[in-house]
């Protein structure tokens, strides 16, 4: 009886397909027809597989039943194809991979996986990255361009910028620090095109921590461009105003203790909150008049003292009989009513009457009183200060004299009572008991 032949998972007959035999042959497996050369019953050398209707699946090197070496393979479900070299069945080595969709890869393969150097092309979006790759992941450096235009070269991990390195925008600003998960995270300086630059801290994408905001406009041209640098650059308020700030940022805004020079001229130091000046500040105006105090929303508002001239103010001294609505000519007038954290005005008296000519003129107008009597005017502080010269010591409301507070001109008269929306308001019944004082 003759021997059964044992049952084999891939039907074993060969046919020869040269002329002569040789060593081209072809063999059924479960996956095609496997058409090429075989060594000891298995691939080796170069064939093509093929399904049984013909498509080809794979054809280029084989060892040991898989194909190694130069080959291509074609994936029938997905229309997918890769062209280059394989390892014991896997893509490993240089090699192309087109999807039916149109994305390419060209580069380093390993084990089946995107892995050294290599280029990726997005077809739907155009965006490219020519650099590093670990398992499949774009690991390391490399250089990417978005679909948006902005550019990004430095250190990728996992398929985002992470570490150092550098993001161009397609309007031309420019970004290099630290990334982390694709955002700027850490210490980075950000340049926009009209060389105006930030550097300092960053976190979750934004401008948090320690930092300086320098703007490259001067006043005019800042004034001109506002609507440009709005549209390009934000929401951001502290655009519209900060020439400079060198302090500490929250969340993209101004907010903590922080110096700025502003656009008109003013400079500010003290605290800040979401882009406003915001608490405890002094602010020094282009006129050298200088506010020091309390301050809400970005408007002077609690307790603070306004000062204009401020080298001509004489030192404020305790009277005990002095009353709300009262008005002197002495120059000795009380001390704040508010010491607090305020502190008193220290500079030189006022010039003596005999003065010389050459110095008088630093002193327009002269130095006649001012009406501050219940009869008088309404009387503007701002406007009575800078045009005097003098201090104001008291309470603010939306960034105006209102409460009580003290009034003490360059002349040596001063006012101590009640001050109404910047003004000095007079109570009848008070005012009048102290006429003529």
């Amino acid at each position: 009886m003759p021997k059964k032949k044992d049952k084999l998972k891939d039907q074993d007959h060969w046919e020869p397909v040269s002329p002569g035999g040789g060593s081209w042959r072809q063999k059924e497996y479960n996956e095609g027809i496997y058409t090429g050369q075989m060594k000891r019953g298995s691939r080796d050398g170069t064939g093509t597989l093929r399904e049984r209707n013909g498509v080809i699946l794979y054809e280029g090197d084989w060892k040991d039943d898989k194909p190694h070496g130069y080959g291509k393979k074609y994936f029938p479900r997905t229309h997918d194809r890769h062209e280059g070299s394989y390892s014991r069945g896997d893509r490993h080595g240089l090699g192309i991979y087109l999807w039916a969709n149109g994305d390419r890869y060209s580069g380093d393969w390993d084990t089946g996986l995107m892995h050294g150097r290599g280029r990726f092309e997005w077809a739907a979006s155009g965006e490219v990255y020519n650099g590093h790759w670990v398992k499949g992941k774009m690991t390391g450096e490399g250089i990417k361009v978005q679909s948006d235009g902005c550019r990004l070269q430095g250190a990728f991990l996992g398929g985002e910028l992470h570490g150092w390195a550098e993001k161009i925008f397609a309007g031309g600003d420019r970004y290099t620090g630290y990334f982390k998960n694709n955002s700027r995270e850490g210490y980075g300086e950000y340049v926009w095109t009209d060389g105006s630059r930030y550097r300092g801290q960053w976190h979750n994408d934004l401008t948090h921590g320690r930092g300086e905001l320098v703007t490259a406009l001067d006043r005019v041209s800042a004034e001109r461009d506002r609507d440009r640098l709005r549209h390009r650059r934000g929401d951001s308020s502290w655009l519209d105003s900060v020439l400079s700030y060198n302090g500490e940022f929250a969340c993209g805004r101004l907010h903590g203790y922080g110096t700025a020079q502003m656009f008109d001229g003013s400079t500010y130091t003290g605290e800040w909150r979401e882009d406003r000046f915001e608490g405890w500040g002094k602010l020094r105006y282009a006129d050298q008049s200088e506010y020091e105090g309390d301050l809400h929303q970005g408007l002077r508002h609690g307790q603070g003292q306004l000062q204009h001239h401020m080298q001509f103010i004489p030192p404020l001294e305790e009277e005990d009989n002095m009353t709300d609505g009262s008005v002197t000519s002495t120059s000795t007038p009380p001390h704040p009513l508010f010491p607090g954290h305020l502190t008193a005005v220290q500079a030189a008296p006022p010039l003596p009457p005999t003065m010389p000519a050459a110095l008088a003129i630093q002193f327009e107008p002269p130095l006649e009183e001012l009406d501050l009597s219940p009869q008088g005017p309404a009387v503007s502080v701002e406007d009575v200060l800078h045009t005097w010269g003098g201090i104001y010591i008291g309470d603010w409301e939306q960034d105006r004299p209102h409460g009580r507070g003290t009034l003490q001109l360059r002349n040596g008269q001063f006012y101590q009572g009640t001050f109404f929306q910047g003004r000095i308001h007079h109570h009848p019944s008070t005012d009048s008991a102290n006429a003529g004082v």
